[in-house]
């Protein structure tokens, strides 16, 4: 069951110090009882899995530990509401956030449990090489990695065909096949500002800026040239109708909605 537990605690990002040592005095022989703040659940595809890890985990831990997750479906209130109980010291038990310069601020809190002495031997080495440096600032490791994920770029290969064009392997190319599918009276992309974050251009800003900065690239403060020339990239995404018109102000069912429909 071993395995369980450690499936488990990889999913979990940050454990507060100070209410689990506050919990222990409290409940020596007393089942200690975690509460998750979790927007993995309902329709969310993840949720099944979680639930799944979470049961077996209380199984393998009954009468000693019980995770209990809190239902948090919406995504942008979620992230809020971890900044808003941190700023206040109300940190909840786990949860989970995305390592970024903002959230990586979390790691000056003394509420939350320094990992570095605890993830030792075969936990440690089930973690892909990397992403526990990744996550480790200052010498301390506050959050730990549950999952990579892979960004794919989806495209319409029935459209590329009419134009008579295939899938471009550089940027370069990527225009020329830009200017060949709108002469065959196709929008080549599909953008989108709206929401909270702009997920689909941020995206496009993100690899834009990686591909010419490398891996480190974000290490790099914003007034990096580098960046610069990312966003120049991203704009001229929007420019002479390389995307959509309806990009600005449109959200992520706006962008997906266009590929899905091929328009």
């Amino acid at each position: 069951m071993k395995r369980i537990v450690i499936g488990f605690l990889a999913v979990a990002f940050l454990f507060p110090m100070a209410i689990m040592a506050e919990g222990t005095k409290k409940a020596a022989n007393k089942e200690v009882v975690l509460k998750w703040p979790c927007i993995w659940v309902g329709k969310d595809t993840k949720a099944p899995e979680v639930a799944k890890l979470v049961d077996e985990f209380n199984a393998a831990n009954a009468g000693k530990i019980k995770v209990e997750i809190e239902s948090q479906p919406d995504y942008d209130g979620y992230e809020q509401k971890i900044r808003t109980s941190i700023a206040a010291g109300m940190v909840p038990d786990i949860f989970t956030i995305k390592l970024n310069p903002t959230t990586a601020e979390y790691y000056k809190s003394d509420l939350l449990m320094d990992f570095s002495s605890e993830l030792t031997g075969a936990w440690k080495d089930s973690f892909k090489a990397g992403t526990l440096d990744q996550a480790t600032i200052g010498g301390a490791l506050k959050s730990i990695p549950y999952e990579i994920a892979i960004t794919p770029i989806w495209y319409n290969e029935d459209l590329l065909k009419k134009a008579g064009v295939s899938y471009p392997k550089t940027v370069d190319e990527m225009w020329t096949v830009f200017d060949k599918l709108k002469a065959a009276g196709i929008t080549p992309a599909s953008q989108m500002t709206g929401g909270t974050n702009a997920w689909t251009s941020m995206l496009w800003f993100s690899h834009f800026a990686a591909s010419l900065g490398g891996p480190k690239v974000w290490d790099k403060p914003l007034t990096d040239p580098v960046f610069v020339k990312a966003a120049a990239l991203l704009k001229r995404m929007y420019e002479n109708n390389n995307t959509t018109p309806d990009a600005i102000g449109g959200n992520a069912g706006v962008a997906g909605g266009y590929y899905l429909t091929a328009r």
